[in-house]
Formats: C-alpha cells, sequence, structure tokens
C-alpha cells in the first residue's frame, strides 16, 4: 500500500487533468482503490485547502482549489498590509507598504518592527495586541502620520491570524483615507460657513418640497417672524398669510411654479404669531434633477426672504415728503427752474414759471435755455451758469426780460444753487427766479447782470 502522500499527490493530478472535478467513486475507480480510502484522502487534501469540494443533490463533486498565494493576494491589496509572529518580528509585508516606507523586502522581512522602516506603525495599541494573542480582532483606529511636509491619515484593522504550524501572529491592515479626511474637513469647514453665513445675514434662507411644504429654514427666522425653524418646518408659507394675501401669492408665483422656473421677487405680508402684519421680499428658484430618461423632474424650491416693512415705511416716508415738497414749489409765487449739468437741458419748471413764460411744462422741459428764453436773457443765463460752475457755489443775479417789447419788461432776480452728487460731482443748478420789477433796484443796473455771490 502506498503512504498517503503518494496517494493524494495521484488525487490532485487527477483533479487537475479534470478541471470539471470527479465524484469519490471516480477518483477511486481511476485510481484503483476503494471508496473509502478515497473519500478519507480527500476529506484531508479539503482541510489542507488543496481541493474544494461541491454538493450536486447526494453527488458530491471534487475539484483542485484555485488558492492564490499569499504574497500574491497581500500586494493585489491597495491597502498597506504586514504580518507580523508572536515575537512581533515581520513575516510579509505587502508592496504598497513597502514603497509608502521607502524600504524592501530584504530590510523588513524576518527583522523585528521596530528594527525596520515599518515602525513609523508601531504604537502602544498595536504592541498590546502582539502581546495579547487571545485580545478579539477589529481594532480600528485611525492614525495620522507625517512624512516630511505630508500629513497622512490610515484606518487600522488590526486582525489575530494562526499560521500553518499553528503559531500565533497578527495581520495589520491599513486603509488611507488622507482624501477622505480633508473631504470630511472641508465639508466641516463648510457647513461651518453655511451656518455662520445663514445665521448671520438678515436673509432668512429656506428650502421646500414640490408641494411648497418648508423642509428647512435658517435659524434668522425666529428674528424675522418670530416663530422657531422648528415651527415652520412642514408649513407652507400660505399657512401664514390671510385668505386674501393668500390668493395674491398664489396668482404671483403661479406662472412661474408652472413653468418650473424661478419666481420674480414677490412681496406678501406675513402674519406673526402675535397678530402683527409684516411685509416680506420672497424669491424662489427650482431644484431640478433629470430621471432615469433625462426628463427635469421638480424636487422642490429654495431661496430667501427678507423682512422689508421698515423699508416700505421709509420709501413711504420719502414719498410723502417729496409730494409735500413738490406742492409747496408748485404754490410758490416764484418761479422754479431745473437745469441739469450733462447736457445743460432744463428738466423742471414750477407752475409760476410755466405761467410766466406762457408755454405749458410739457414743451419746456427738456429744452436748452436759448430754446425757451429771449436771446438776451438766454446769453444772461448761459453767463450765470458758467460763473455758478466756476465758482462751485450759489449766486445771485439781476436781469431784464422782455415778454413782448420794451413795454413789457419785466426785472428778475435770479439766485442759482449747485446741487452735487454723493461723489462731489455737480449734477443739476436749481434756479428760483423772483419778479422784483416794482420793487426799488440799484441805478447801477445795466444789460451785464449784477451778481452777488452768496
Amino acid at each position: 500500500m502506498q503512504p498517503y502522500p503518494a496517494e493524494m499527490s495521484r488525487i490532485t493530478e487527477l483533479l487537475r487533468s479534470n478541471p470539471r472535478g470527479l465524484s469519490v467513486g471516480e477518483i477511486a475507480s481511476s485510481l484503483g482503490i476503494n471508496r473509502n480510502t478515497a473519500a478519507r484522502y480527500l476529506d484531508m487534501l479539503l482541510v489542507a485547502g488543496q481541493v474544494d469540494k461541491r454538493t450536486f443533490g447526494k453527488a458530491k463533486v471534487y475539484f483542485i482549489s484555485q488558492r492564490v498565494p499569499i504574497h500574491a493576494m497581500l500586494n493585489n491589496s491597495s491597502d498597506l498590509v504586514m504580518i507580523l509572529n508572536a515575537e512581533g518580528q515581520i513575516i510579509q509585508a505587502n508592496d504598497q507598504i513597502l514603497s509608502f516606507c521607502r524600504t524592501s523586502r530584504e530590510e523588513t522581512v524576518g527583522f523585528p518592527l521596530e528594527e525596520t522602516r515599518l515602525a513609523i506603525f508601531s504604537h502602544p495599541a498595536l504592541m498590546a495586541q502582539i502581546n495579547d494573542p487571545g485580545r478579539e480582532s477589529g481594532s480600528r483606529e485611525v492614525i495620522r502620520l507625517t512624512r516630511g511636509v505630508d500629513e497622512h491619515f490610515f484606518r487600522q484593522k488590526i486582525i489575530q491570524t494562526v499560521f500553518d504550524n499553528g503559531g500565533p501572529g497578527i495581520t495589520i491592515i491599513l486603509e488611507e483615507i488622507t482624501e477622505q479626511v480633508r473631504a470630511e474637513e472641508k465639508l466641516r469647514q463648510s457647513e461651518e460657513m453655511f451656518r455662520t453665513l445663514v445665521s448671520d445675514i438678515s436673509d432668512v434662507i429656506w428650502a421646500a418640497d414640490e408641494k411648497g411644504a418648508i423642509t428647512y429654514i435658517s435659524p434668522r427666522a425666529e428674528t424675522v417672524c418670530g416663530l422657531s425653524p422648528d415651527e415652520m418646518i412642514g408649513c407652507r408659507f400660505t399657512d401664514f398669510m390671510k385668505d386674501e394675501e393668500k390668493k395674491r401669492f398664489l396668482r404671483a408665483i403661479q406662472p412661474s411654479v408652472s413653468a418650473q422656473s424661478a419666481w420674480p421677487l414677490v412681496e406678501c405680508s406675513f402674519l406673526k404669531p402675535d397678530g402683527e402684519s409684516i411685509a416680506i421680499e420672497l424669491s424662489g428658484n427650482p431644484i431640478i434633477i433629470n430621471d432615469a430618461e433625462n426628463r427635469p423632474v421638480l424636487l422642490g424650491y429654495r431661496g430667501s426672504f427678507r423682512n422689508v416693512t421698515e423699508r416700505n415705511r421709509a420709501v413711504k416716508h420719502v414719498r410723502q415728503w417729496k409730494e409735500f415738497l413738490t406742492s409747496i414749489v408748485e404754490n410758490i409765487p416764484d418761479m422754479v427752474a431745473v437745469e441739469e449739468m450733462d447736457d445743460h437741458t432744463l428738466v423742471f419748471f414750477n407752475h409760476a414759471a410755466e405761467e410766466f413764460i406762457g408755454f405749458p411744462r410739457e414743451f419746456l422741459v427738456g429744452q436748452k435755455p436759448d430754446r425757451v428764453f429771449p436771446e438776451e436773457y438766454a446769453a444772461f443765463w448761459a453767463r450765470t451758469t458758467a460763473e455758478v460752475e466756476r465758482l462751485q457755489d450759489s449766486i445771485l443775479a439781476i436781469q431784464m426780460f422782455s415778454r413782448g417789447g420794451e413795454s413789457d419788461q419785466r426785472m428778475l432776480q435770479t439766485k442759482k444753487i449747485p446741487i452735487f452728487s454723493s461723489k462731489g460731482q455737480m449734477r443739476y443748478i436749481l434756479s428760483i427766479i423772483t419778479d422784483i420789477t416794482e420793487e426799488k433796484i440799484p441805478d447801477v443796473i445795466s444789460t451785464d447782470p449784477f451778481l452777488i455771490r452768496t
């Protein structure tokens, strides 16, 4: 009877030549041994990992094992891997960890970890695993290494290992997660910046689903609306409007919603919990993705809104003051005209000026002085305008004005006042003209203007 190793070698050779597999009976028949002996050899080979078994119904079919050498498997891994025995000596190290540590297999395998360049991965937790073989596997510690100016992060997994001779050891798998850590840090910074932004800006940031229910609203909402974000999430903006305002708001946004486009700025009234009504200016942009067939799908809207109540009050106040001042200017007996400095056109006349000149203001506005006034007075107007430009200050001038011959001459006193822009540039000249014909005037008045700087 042949020794077991020889019989087992014949079985592996037989299976290698029959890649589709053989049953116990086929193997026993081919080798001329009984089924029990063949089955015993196959069990030994199965335990040794040299053959694999598959069951088809009641039949058991054996194949040659397709095992990959451990060093080849380790080198195919993108992770950094090393295997240590119970004494802390390196038994295996894959190409990736050798490359990272800039060393060779000859300088590493067979040496204690602390005496090699792989020692950068040595730390107390690893040493505890080596010194306590009974400890559970699965350490997931993240370690940080600095190599030169570069910083690297690894997720380390330690697995208890048993070698072929029954000796204990550990396998250390190091997954580099540097890019992941950097991405998470950038995400954290981005989220922090977003939180700071939405907390500090005066506008309220919001998002809603396709049905209009609020899914996110920034903390600023509590200051503007008197409601916390938790109280507003799940609600619609129309839940905080009176019925008529709700209808007006929906009419304003419906065309944009139907077209799945951005809303124009919509101003609407918002009811706070205490009953106060505030004016908000709200904008919205659609959130759209394409489905599997590349068709656009509306997921919802996002946008911002702000409280414009005080702005509206200020605008109303300015409008009231403008109407008040216009009423005064329109009803004073003096003539008022405004000249624009860009092209020297007259852009405003009050009612008194309109009556004195004898033409409606629709004709006068937009004309140059030489088209509105008689030749002599137009020349006077141009000289006084030039004097205001030169002095950058107000002047007072007196000049005769003839409306229809010597019998209808009027003595006019004109005060010209420069009006400057916010940048200090002269934009307009305001002229206030008073008829002083009936008053006592200086005897020195001639055809040249009598200028008094004020």
